[in-house]
């Protein structure tokens, strides 16, 4: 477990923990009873781990750490799940000097901050918060990856996730705050998930969400 993890290995270790441990016609009643939607005992036959998965894909990562830990009271043995979940967790922002607000993405004049609470690192966006972007989840162990900021996304917006559509409306949101004036920005922008994200994939970091506005702020 020494290599970085994502969002999306975690629901999977979610699934296979669920399906070596469970029996196909229990499996429906095991998800309602940890909160997850209903089903059919047919759907489980033809694959659990396909069933449990359909149930947690639009999941973040705090109602998989829950989830997790749920699991784990079940089946206490589940070492991998046990570290997956300890990663995440102590991945966790704030007094630690982790990064806790990313400001991105203005498409209009530069956010006023004000720091409410030193100690803390809270901030507060005094004006302009109507034309910026504001990632507030935890960061996980491999970094904030474009898959973690399309999911936020697409709760933030109300849009289905995983889904093309809505990554190309995250995409045109965040080039909407590149400077208009600059063609290197936009340059950077395009090539990097024109080359990048058919190779990355899963893995793809959000970089030029971040690295190609001025206006954006890391506390």
């Amino acid at each position: 477990m020494s290599s970085p993890i994502t969002i999306v290995e975690l629901r999977e270790a979610i699934a296979e923990v669920i399906a070596i441990n469970e029996k196909a016609y229990d499996v429906p009643c095991i998800c309602t009873a940890l909160g997850l939607s209903p089903g059919e005992t047919n759907e489980a036959f033809s694959s659990k781990r396909v069933y449990v998965r359909s149930r947690i894909i639009t999941k973040g990562i705090n109602e998989l750490i829950n989830l997790g830990e749920k699991l784990l009271e079940r089946y206490p043995n589940a070492s991998d799940l046990e570290k997956m979940i300890n990663l995440f967790k102590n991945s966790s922002t704030g007094v630690n000097g982790y990064i806790k607000n990313l400001i991105f993405a203005a498409d209009g004049p530069k956010p006023e901050l004000v720091l409410v609470d030193a100690l803390d690192n809270s901030i507060e966006i005094v004006e302009n918060a109507e034309y910026c972007l504001v990632y507030d989840l935890p960061i996980s162990p491999t970094g904030l990856l474009w898959i973690h900021l399309v999911e936020w996304w697409a709760k933030k917006c109300n849009l289905p996730f995983p889904d093309k559509k809505t990554e190309h409306h995250l995409f045109y949101r965040l080039k909407k705050s590149l400077d208009l004036k600059s063609p290197p920005e936009h340059l950077l922008f395009e090539t990097y998930f024109k080359y990048f994200h058919p190779q990355l994939k899963e893995r793809l970091p959000a970089l030029p969400g971040f690295l190609t506005s001025s206006k954006n702020k890391f506390t």
